[in-house]
């Protein structure tokens, strides 16, 4: 099966899929590069990690919803979509996206998706990132480097997070965050400011093609 039949099959938004494939982009390049990454892991686990998120999403139409985020085409439909997922899958995203990819028999995702959950706050030391498997430090890197309107700087993306999460669990998060940054940079062979929205759209049509 290929990732754009399984967008299809699971009828995922365009915002989720557009922001996946940036994703993925981004962590493709940088596990081009990183030494004992496994490149089609990291590549899979970028395409899927979001999977479920359309549970967490407010899809109630109102004027202040609509001058934030604008009109959502089709807005009938994902309604319906959503209550579906509700009803299968529950409430929480990260819940529906795991059970998803249980479904489709992709265990070591599952895996991949958890601990980069656990990884986010955890301010894990460069020993404790080296015991880690790449895909999960890649897919939490890239997933940083990434808001909706494309791909962004890493300062930006932060700036976002820190608002979303009152800048993390401790006060230490925003300068673990940096070190992680300097930790990937280390790791592998490109240049991560290299890494824009330009760079990563000529990997569309590979992306959506890839094959489970």
């Amino acid at each position: 099966m290929l990732i754009k039949d399984v967008y299809k099959k699971y009828e995922v938004m365009p915002q989720l899929i557009e922001h996946q494939i940036r994703v993925a982009g981004v962590g493709h390049l940088i596990a081009r590069g990183w030494s004992g990454a496994n490149l089609r892991e990291v590549t899979l686990a970028c395409l899927l990690h979001d999977l479920g998120n359309i549970v967490k999403f407010d899809l109630v139409d109102s004027p202040e919803r609509r001058a934030l985020f604008g009109n959502t085409p089709d807005l009938e439909r994902w309604q319906r979509v959503q209550n579906e997922y509700r009803t299968k899958y529950g409430t929480s995203a990260h819940t529906a996206t795991t059970a998803i990819l249980k479904e489709m028999g992709l265990t070591e995702m599952v895996r991949i998706v958890n601990e980069e959950a656990e990884l986010y706050f955890s301010e894990a030391s460069p020993k404790q990132l080296d015991a880690m498997s790449p895909s999960v430090i890649i897919l939490m890197y890239a997933d940083c480097r990434v808001i909706p309107s494309g791909v962004t700087s890493y300062r930006a993306r932060l700036d976002d997070l820190a608002v979303r999460y009152g800048g993390g669990k401790t006060t230490t998060w925003r300068e673990w965050m940096n070190q992680f940054e300097k930790y990937i940079a280390s790791k592998t062979t490109i240049n991560l400011d290299s890494i824009t929205e330009e760079s990563i759209k000529p990997l569309t049509s590979e992306l959506l093609n890839y094959s489970i």
